[in-house]
């Protein structure tokens, strides 16, 4: 078999290191069903030295805009030889106090300043910058990261995301740069080091601790919370903050075969480059490895790596046996593309760095990704969270998909998984991908959409409403009449866990059983129910002298019905008032009788009825006086009166309908109009429909802004 020993290629684009001392803790060498007993966090040496001041600590502040106020960062150049002993002569000359000192990667300081104490800085030769120090955003409740929410994890049963640190059941193999083994938002499990006999396994670099974060942090309230929360996390460490070798590769990989058994998913956020590579398992080491640890039964997920270039030679990416992994620029969480830009494409497009290829399985989020860091790199101040780039951050998202999966299937084998979250995931071209060759966008959510509408039946131009749940998170949802390319009635936009509620106009419609679609615009999924019309008529006026002229307004009626019209039909004074009168194809018909001039003072009936079943009557009152019309049985044909004006409010809670009728005849009769739909977006997205006045009118719709 060929064989190299070369460095190895982060597939990362902005990695963190420091050094580490060492943290005692057993290997792990066999299967135990006790967790690893880790020892306490211990505070390690670093090449930051933070000093105690006379000034309030940030620890205990609640207002932290207030605290950054008149703090800068002030870095030196190159003629600055010793950062320490320059910083302390500054603080000595102009009388402040550094509450960090930076002496080897940026070579700088942190402190409080006056505005002449910056202005003599400024002017001091050896200084680089004197920069505002500045807040970072603390991140949303639950601490869910934008992308974590992107693949739909509040959406899949089985992630159980509700605060209450509910872990999935499943082993992760995290095969890096090691995993902070003391994170309280990690569940490590067990832990080894290829890189040296005596290693410790700690993360020097931040990296593996961020992909372990967007696999399985805890969804316990504290930091971020991970795909698969709670999963456990095997680290095995294959390289350091300076790189690694081919031999520790090896090594990580046999360890993960060895534990085959136990290990589910391992995820490898690394690779190089190597011609003619993917060839038979036993050509090289490491493909033969890959292989071992496939055929273990192991789920291999891999990252596609950030050179904007085609993968057939990259290692381990073009392998058969591993899911690889490309990487999608979001900002928002949401599908859609309404975010703002990033630093690497616009929102919901291929990430400009993002190799490609065929050998790609599915793209995942990967730029500005907030995960979890190891506490002794002073990530964010402190905070143990970071935000990273690179197709590192999307193959996470991966492994943590296939660890939900098997969680619910059971092993069902990484060929099974595979296809599984292939077939789950969002169809259609990515915006910005290079190639011809489209993969998929993970999701995990549950795709199973259901929906409910009330009443089941009921009269055109009044209001129902619809529910659904499990359709894909926030995408947009089409409610259509009869066929999904029907009269669109309203448009929902589903949660972050894929439910939606709103509600709708009934539109003419002749008599009979209609059907209401709801369709999601990315998942394709849709769901029908049915709704029964029912006939209905408006008198207008409803009370006059004899000879009055009323308008009828029928809808509901049978398409192309003929209609005879009587007065009190089944008593001895019936009198039929017109015949053959033909409904529309959508069943409407606007229709002008004479009350006769020899009808009785009193209550009286005008009954519709048609050929194909419809039959309804309304009460006409005849009083003293006498009509300006006089002798006529009819007269001319009417438009059918528009829809009534409805305010709908489309949201996950209740409906408010408010609906003001109005019936105005005039002299043709053409259709009525199909409501306008306007969303808004807070607090969830919001439709309002009302008629327009011009015949046969389409939906307007504004789309709901980024959320």
């Amino acid at each position: 078999m060929r064989f190299r020993s070369i460095l190895i290629c982060l597939v990362l684009l902005t990695a963190m290191s420091s050094s580490a001392a060492a943290i005692a803790g057993p290997r792990a060498g066999s299967l135990s069903t006790e967790a690893l007993n880790q020892s306490a966090p211990k505070r390690l040496t670093s090449s930051v030295i933070q000093r105690e001041t006379s000034e309030v600590s940030a620890a205990g502040i609640d207002d932290l805009q207030s605290y950054a106020a008149n703090r800068y960062i002030v870095t030196f150049d190159e003629s600055v030889e010793d950062v320490v002993a320059t910083t302390d002569a500054l603080a000595s000359r102009l009388k402040f106090e550094p509450t960090h000192i930076y002496t080897e990667h940026v070579r700088g300081f942190a402190a409080r300043l006056t505005a002449n104490q910056v202005k003599t800085l400024k002017k001091q030769s050896g200084i680089d910058s004197v920069l505002a120090d500045a807040v970072i955003p603390a991140p949303s409740a639950y601490g869910m990261p934008t992308g974590v929410e992107r693949v739909g994890t509040l959406a899949n049963a089985t992630a159980k995301v509700n605060g209450a640190d509910q872990r999935v059941n499943a082993d992760v193999a995290v095969v890096d740069a090691g995993v902070d083994l003391n994170s309280a938002d990690l569940n490590v499990t067990f832990w080894d080091d290829c890189t040296s006999p005596t290693g410790n396994g700690m993360d020097q670099t931040g990296h593996g601790t961020h992909v372990a974060g967007t696999i399985g942090a805890l969804d316990n309230g504290v930091g971020v919370t991970g795909v698969a929360p709670g999963a456990r996390i095997w680290s095995i460490k294959i390289f350091t903050n300076g790189g690694g070798l081919q031999s520790w590769a090896l090594c990580g990989l046999e360890i993960v075969a060895d534990y085959g058994s136990a290990i589910d998913v391992a995820n490898m956020s690394w690779g190089w480059y190597e011609s003619g590579a993917d060839g038979a398992c036993d050509e090289t080491a490491i493909h033969q490895a890959i292989c071992d640890a496939y055929n273990a039964g192991v789920t291999l997920v891999n990252a596609a790596g950030n050179e904007d270039r085609e993968v057939s030679d990259h290692v381990p990416t073009t392998f058969s046996q591993v899911i690889a992994v490309s990487a999608l620029a979001d900002s928002d969480g949401k599908i859609g593309g309404k975010g703002s830009p990033t630093s690497y494409g616009c929102d919901d497009c291929f990430a400009s760095f993002s190799n490609f290829g065929a050998d790609i399985d599915l793209a995942a989020p990967g730029v500005e990704i907030l995960s979890t860091c190891p506490l002794y790199l002073s990530c964010n101040g402190g905070t143990e969270l970071a935000y990273q780039s690179g197709t590192s951050m999307s193959a996470p998202h991966v492994s943590g998909a296939a660890a939900l999966y098997i969680a619910k299937n059971g092993r069902v084998g990484p060929a099974n998984v595979r296809t599984a979250l292939i077939s789950n995931s969002d169809p259609g071209s990515i915006p910005g991908d290079p190639d011809s060759y489209h993969e998929r966008v993970l999701y995990v959510g549950n795709l199973n959409p259901a929906c409910e509408s009330s009443p089941a039946g009921g009269k055109t131009g009044t209001t129902g409403t619809i529910s659904c749940t499990n359709f894909r998170a926030s995408e947009t949802i089409t409610v259509s009449w009869d066929t999904s390319s029907g009269t669109r009635v309203a448009i929902l936009t589903a949660s972050s866990r894929g439910h939606a509620r709103g509600s709708f106009t009934v539109p003419l419609s002749p008599r009979g059983l209609h059907n209401v679609v709801a369709k999601g615009q990315t998942s394709t999924r849709s769901v029908t129910r049915t709704y029964r019309i029912q006939g209905e008529m408006i008198l207008s006026p409803t009370q006059g002298p004899a000879g009055t002229s009323v308008v009828l307004n029928m809808t509901g009626f049978g398409a192309s019905e003929a209609v005879t019209i009587k007065l009190d039909a089944g008593l001895s004074s019936e009198v039929t008032l017109k015949t053959n009168v033909m409904t529309g194809s959508n069943g409407t018909k606007l229709q002008t009788v004479i009350v006769p001039n020899s009808t009785t003072l009193g209550t009286h009936k005008i009954q519709a009825t048609g050929n194909k079943g419809s039959r309804v009557s309304r009460s006409f009152k005849v009083l003293a006086g006498s009509s300006s019309v006089k002798g006529a049985e009819s007269g001319p044909t009417q438009t059918p009166t528009p829809t009534p004006t409805v305010a709908v409010t489309v949201s996950e809670t209740p409906v408010v309908v408010t609906e003001s009728p109005t019936v105005e005849p005039v002299s043709t009769e053409t259709p009525t109009p199909e409501p306008t739909v306007t969303e808004t977006p807070t607090p969830e997205p919001t439709a309002t429909e009302s008629p327009t006045e011009a015949p046969t009118a389409e939906p307007t719709v504004e789309p709901t802004s980024a959320g």
